[in-house]
């Protein structure tokens, strides 16, 4: 005998309007196959889902009386879904219906044997593929790394928050840290609780899984000195994790904002300018010499090929500076730097 099977999976409450636009988590019925190609690959499933298996048999399969003998007979059979919650079985001679809430990847192997005792020729493999939904991620994507400003600065600020399967929110947060009075070089402490820039409830479907939260920060507002921070921290929390409480929220790793003083400010952005100014020399230098061979390859195919070669090379050289320049340019604006 050989087994046909139609799988039907209903996902957890939690997920169902989010997953509709989702192609890439198995939902709804759908046919399986006889579990010798790739239909008897079910999955991915969401950890959760409400998971039918209906089993159609081509033959008339005997079934042992209830009792032991039939608890027997299934545990032998069904050992593949050993790990699931909530198994039950109803066990026809020609019609098998299995039930689970899915909690982990499994693997249903069927070799039957029909009222002659006929075995059939080839085990029918079913596998079952179990996606846990993880708790999300968050991080400071803007500033994109610790910076170092005025007590003037105006900071354009973005917090991202990630999920596998959807998002219920992010918040983007900041927090004020000042070293302790006499302890010199003593690293910040939190000041105060950390102040709400900026929330966003997820509530699209299609951009569930990725979300930001964005606020631009005045420190001027916040009177801060020289030897202050201000920390910019992410807080991201999934539909999982508001509807069952199966974890928290997850908070991103903490980008800090160092003040410094003006003179400090000036001292950083020269001596990144001395780098931009020693490295535009050398250009100079290697345009000149490339100048001086050009007569070479007027009437030489090979010394122009290679004059062209340089030249490139050379012009690739003077896309980072250009970067460098507007990147201080950029940091000078940000710090209302006084002229």
């Amino acid at each position: 005998p050989y087994t046909t099977l139609f799988r039907s999976i209903d996902p957890p409450g939690y997920a169902a309007a989010v997953l509709g636009s989702r192609p890439d988590i198995a939902r709804g019925r759908k046919d399986a196959g006889t579990g010798r190609d790739e239909r008897g690959v079910i999955g991915p499933v969401l950890a959760g889902s409400r998971v039918r298996l209906d089993l159609e048999l081509n033959k008339p399969v005997p079934l042992p009386p209830e009792g032991e003998a039939r608890a027997a007979f299934i545990a032998a059979h069904m050992a593949g879904l050993t790990g699931q919650i909530g198994l039950t079985t109803q066990l026809e001679a020609t019609r098998w219906r299995v039930e689970f809430v899915a909690a982990l990847s499994a693997r249903l192997t069927l070799q039957l044997r029909d009222e002659f005792a006929i075995e059939s020729a080839e085990a029918a493999l079913f596998r079952i593929d179990v996606a846990e939904d993880r708790p999300p991620t968050a991080a400071i994507v803007q500033p994109a790394s610790d910076e170092s400003v005025l007590a003037t600065a105006i900071i354009p600020a973005s917090g991202e928050g990630r999920d596998d399967v959807a998002l219920a929110w992010i918040e983007l947060r900041s927090q004020i840290a000042t070293p302790p009075q006499g302890s010199i070089g003593a690293a910040p402490e939190a000041k105060d609780a950390p102040a709400l820039l900026a929330r966003i409830e997820v509530t699209d479907a299609e951009s569930a899984s990725q979300a930001r939260a964005q606020a631009t920060l005045d420190l001027g507002a916040l009177v801060l000195s020289p030897g202050d921070e201000v920390w910019l921290t992410a807080l991201a929390a999934d539909l999982l994790g508001e509807a069952e409480k199966a974890h928290g929220p997850t908070l991103s790793t903490v980008r800090r904002l160092r003040v410094i003083s003006d003179s400090e400010l000036v001292e950083q952005l020269r001596a990144e300018l001395s780098g931009v100014r020693e490295a535009a020399k050398r250009l100079e230098r290697d345009q000149a010499a490339l100048s001086d061979d050009r007569a070479k390859a007027v009437d030489n195919a090979q010394a122009a090929l290679d004059q062209a070669r340089r030249q490139a090379a050379l012009t690739e050289r003077i896309a980072p500076m250009d970067a460098v320049v507007q990147r201080l340019e950029e940091r000078v604006a940000r710090n209302q730097l006084a002229d």
